[in-house]
């Protein structure tokens, strides 16, 4: 299967140099070409693919797209296979900082022989941080595939298409027009995804999870939208996809919720106090969302007045109380959300008992996902009893044989 893997980037010559090496000779090497659709003020980006050409990657390709003004602009161009040199039979978009392990590589590959519409190159932890489910390794209907793994397409290097079925014949003005699929959209790639999806009478979709490893981003990047977290998820995450065709409207409030109960956006108590420390939260921008909160977070707008008015104590006495409360009803879900996204914890114990707590969770949640039981936080009812838990299984752990 051919295949061309689209990277957008700008001023990020850097992190390809960086990267490059991880992947670029086993793309090579198993069919793929590389295109970069580059809007960066300099040449960099540039000199470095006619330095790849030179040493005898012919399959780099350069397009200068310094006239586009949004990221979402070049996926436009990249659905609509715009400087493709070939036809190809998968389409593959990525953040320039992605490195890719060469055994994952193979196995999207081995994935494609089976022609699949759409290959997702997710996991389920990478939406679902606390009670980890595990879902089909193929589908063959929309519905079910958006309810599942919608809130994990926003990411540009999950999701690969088949270009046959998924973007010849599509009319991007009528997407435009019906979806708001216009270069000022950042979700162009769940949008278009699910809009071209619901078209199709029975897709082929196939879930290939990366192990441990085997995709990663380049230390040290990031997407730069943190400034903007609460206008783009709070406000544009919901709109963008309330505008999807009606056979997913019983799941849209789900996807839109689990995305934004994602660990980094407002799932945790201590990212929502850095946002305000840096004021990306504000008195202001959240009032414009207040009445819609319960749908964006399981967070109380109770503690997130307290985060906006600095009445911090009050909001740590608050979270310890529900934490608590969650242990002593056998709420280990709830109390491992509370527990694990908490950061601030840690000081209330010393180091060694924080992470003893914090292994004694992070192994109940391991042998729950999926759904399966688990006797590791049997008993426990309190902090004191997950302390002790902790320490008793890690004293255990150091027994000899």
């Amino acid at each position: 299967m051919k295949t061309a893997f689209c990277i957008v980037t700008r001023n990020h010559g850097d992190v390809l140099l960086h990267n490059s090496p991880y992947y670029f000779a086993t793309m090579s090497r198993l069919g793929f070409d590389i295109y970069i659709y580059d809007s960066s003020d300099d040449d960099m980006t540039k000199n470095l693919v006619l330095a790849w050409n030179a040493k005898g990657f012919q399959n780099i390709y350069w397009l200068d797209c310094r006239f586009t003004t949004t990221a979402e602009e070049k996926v436009l161009l990249i659905y609509q296979q715009a400087g493709f040199q070939k036809e190809y039979d998968y389409v593959w978009l990525s953040k320039d900082r992605m490195a890719f392990d060469a055994n994952y590589l193979s196995r999207l590959c081995q994935a494609m022989e089976s022609k699949p519409d759409v290959i997702l190159a997710a996991k389920e932890e990478d939406s679902y941080h606390y009670s980890i489910p595990r879902f089909p390794d193929v589908y063959t209907d929309a519905i079910s595939f958006f309810r599942d793994f919608g809130a994990t397409t926003t990411d540009w290097v999950s999701v690969i298409l088949r270009t046959s079925t998924m973007l010849a014949g599509v009319d991007f003005d009528l997407y435009s027009e019906q979806y708001n699929l216009t270069k000022e959209n950042p979700f162009v790639q769940p949008v278009f995804l699910f809009a071209r999806l619901a078209e199709l009478r029975q897709p082929l979709i196939s879930i290939v999870r990366p192990k441990e490893m085997e995709l990663a981003a380049y230390v040290g990047t990031s997407g730069g939208w943190r400034s903007q977290t609460m206008e783009l998820w709070a406000v544009k995450w919901p709109k963008a996809v309330q505008t999807l065709p009606d056979i997913y409207d019983a799941y849209k409030g789900h996807v839109i919720k689990t995305e934004c109960m994602h660990e980094n956006l407002f799932a945790s108590v201590s990212q929502l106090l850095s946002l305000s420390k840096s004021e990306y939260l504000t008195k202001d921008n959240f009032e414009a969302v207040r009445q819609n909160w319960a749908n964006l977070s399981d967070i109380p707008v109770s503690w997130v007045d307290n985060i906006l008015n600095t009445d911090i104590q009050k909001l740590c006495n608050s979270v310890i109380d529900t934490l608590t409360e969650a242990l002593s009803l056998e709420n280990y879900p709830k109390a491992l959300w509370l527990f694990l996204s908490n950061h601030w914890i840690k000081e209330l114990f010393s180091e060694d008992d924080y992470q003893s707590m914090v292994r004694c969770m992070k192994d109940y949640q391991k042998e729950t996902t999926g759904g399966n039981s688990s006797s590791i936080l049997s008993g426990v009812h309190s902090l004191d009893d997950l302390l002790e838990r902790g320490r008793s299984r890690d004293t255990a752990a150091t027994k000899p044989q």
